[in-house]
Formats: C-alpha cells, structure tokens, sequence
C-alpha cells in the first residue's frame, strides 16, 4: 500500500520547486524570488548558471525526500531526519555550487 505523508509531499514541492526554476527562471537580482548569496548576485550569467545548479540540487533532495517518505519508519524518525537532510543539503548545496560557480567562473 502507498504510504504518502508530508516527507513524500514535501518531495514534490521541492521538485516542483526546481521544474519552477528551469522554466521561469528568476530574472537577475530578483526582488520577488531568487537564491542571493554574494557570488551569484555577481553577474547575470554567474546568477542563471547558479539557479541552474541550485535546479538540479531540488531535483534531488525531492526525489530522496520521496523515497525518504514512502520507506516505512516511525513517523517521529522520519520528520526529524527530514527535517536534518533539508537543512545539511541546503548548506552543502549552496557550497558544492559557490565551487562550480568559481570553477566555471575564476573572476567572480
């Protein structure tokens, strides 16, 4: 029997999420949405290439969050590691695309 929770719900914002920023990607320096930090405020082409990555990023932690939520453990696990996984994959996230974005872009 599927077993569909706010785990496996939360996957498919976070993937919506990332087909969000591939289709109407934000403009530059967006007010309204966007993921600022100080390396992807740098230029236009720095900014579109690092929500690209931070696309990809969503599509995964979505679809681990997804296989998280239909896996059968106890529901107070499976919030709290949820809840871990969202805030360590955000943090390493925003660093493995800061290292891609100096890579591609040594100047910025």
């Amino acid at each position: 029997m599927l077993h569909i929770n706010l785990i496996t719900v939360s996957g498919l914002a976070v993937i919506l999420t990332g087909v969000l920023y591939m289709i109407i990607p934000p403009k530059y320096n967006s007010s309204w949405y966007g993921i600022k930090t100080p390396i992807t405020t740098k230029s236009e082409e720095v900014w579109n290439y690092g929500h690209k990555l931070f696309a990809i990023g969503f599509f995964i932690l979505g679809a681990v969050l997804i296989v998280m939520g239909l896996t059968p453990l106890k529901k107070m696990l499976l919030k709290v590691m949820g809840a871990l996984l969202i805030v360590v994959f955000w943090q390493v996230s925003k660093y493995i695309v800061h290292k891609m974005i100096l890579k591609k872009y040594p100047n910025s």
